[in-house]
């Protein structure tokens, strides 16, 4: 999804029109992660809320502070239809790995974290999924992928290519159209990683298999009732 970035750094009272929520984790660096919550009605704004002075969490709290202020702007930004995303300054990852060292602090830390955070949803768009289909086409037929984006380097960066390269040559349904034995084919309605028209695909390729379609279970094989929120906890 291609958002218009809006950097949020002031807030105040918003509206109050009620609308299912979704909110992911998500993981920019080493450093930085964050919430994102989007509407139920798709949108291709994106509010990036940045906290403000001092050790500030994603939802505007401290140690000694528990006001939850940058977690009700977000709620409220994304019941009006804007999608957002707030994050937990540095701080806290770097406390959480005994490795905060206060005098190799600099405000530029904190700048180049919000750019991270630009770049990462900015290289979330339409484009990368043409970008990914060519960077396949040019793996099967030159042997390399060289033009892809940096949105892409965790399936086309060199030392990957050569696994890549060697997984992409096999189409699972002329594979599966080949086999002559019986064959269950299992898929859960709530599977984040293989949506289940992956598994329609394979059964209209073999006609002969038989397709289980499990109600609410998700990739790990557990049955999710909430929300992308509950499905992510699952995984642990």
């Amino acid at each position: 999804m291609r958002y218009n970035l809006l950097l949020c750094f002031l807030f105040g009272v918003f509206f109050t029109q009620a609308q299912n929520i979704s909110e992911t984790e998500v993981r920019v660096t080493d450093l930085i992660s964050g919430s994102l919550l989007k509407p139920e009605k798709q949108t291709d704004t994106l509010v990036i809320i940045i906290a403000g002075s001092g050790p500030t969490d994603r939802n505007g709290n401290q140690q000694m502070t528990n006001n939850n202020s940058l977690k009700k702007l977000a709620q409220q930004l994304t019941k009006n239809g804007f999608a957002s995303f707030r994050y937990d300054k540095r701080l806290f990852a770097l406390m959480r790995q005994n490795a905060l060292i206060e005098e190799q602090l600099r405000f530029d830390d904190f700048v180049n974290d919000a750019v991270a955070v630009t770049k990462h949803f900015k290289a979330q768009a339409p484009g990368l999924v043409e970008n990914a289909r060519q960077a396949f086409t040019d793996l099967r037929e030159k042997g390399k992928a060289e033009s892809y984006s940096p949105g892409l380097s965790s399936l086309f960066r060199p030392s990957v290519q050569p696994f890549m390269k060697s997984w992409v040559k096999y189409n699972p349904a002329e594979t599966i159209a080949s086999l002559e034995l019986p064959i269950l084919l299992v898929s859960g309605s709530k599977d984040l990683q293989i949506p289940s028209e992956e598994t329609e695909y394979l059964k209209k390729a073999q006609p002969n298999a038989q397709l289980a379609m499990i109600e609410n279970m998700n990739h790990v094989l557990t049955i999710i009732e909430g929300d992308d929120i509950e499905n992510g906890k699952s995984y642990n």
